[in-house]
């Protein structure tokens, strides 16, 4: 029994380490650029069946957030964390290494993130807004720039 629960915290600490020692450092950035920047999500949008969902709470930087610096993603759900690499080539994305801890998450929103971010292929930015397509072309998590 104990370590059953445990193993939950233990698994968070390791992650939230892994990410803090990962870092960020500042780099040159043009305003297009999709890194060293925090992204809150705040739609999921399925472009074939012309739906839009907005997770609860939408406008709360706490929630739902991605940040992609020096080769690291970090980003955080609802309850748990996510950290893994990825690269870019042009507008294409590739998200590997992914992981994230699996306390209880509040509803489905938080596994439907995490799952789309694992399937990312391709990505649009006007540098205030980002939409990171998974699926093809068909479905894509729409995100807005956090100003610090």
């Amino acid at each position: 029994m104990k370590t059953q629960r445990f193993l939950p915290v233990l698994a968070t600490v390791i992650l939230a380490g892994a990410m803090f020692l990962a870092g960020c450092e500042k780099e040159k950035k043009t305003s297009d650029d999709i890194t060293n920047v925090k992204w809150h999500l705040t739609k999921f949008v399925d472009v074939a069946n012309h739906k839009e969902d907005v997770p609860v709470p939408a406008d709360n930087t706490h929630y739902f957030w991605i940040k992609l610096c020096n080769d690291t993603l970090q980003g955080f759900g609802q309850v748990n964390e996510m950290a893994g690499c990825y690269t870019i080539s042009g507008s294409k994305i590739h998200i590997y290494n992914f992981g994230c801890t699996k306390i209880c998450p509040l509803d489905s929103y938080e596994n439907d993130f995490f799952s789309a971010i694992k399937k990312a292929d391709s990505f649009k930015s006007d540098g205030k807004t980002l939409h990171i397509y998974y699926d093809g072309d068909k479905k894509y998590l729409q995100f807005e720039k956090v100003n610090n």
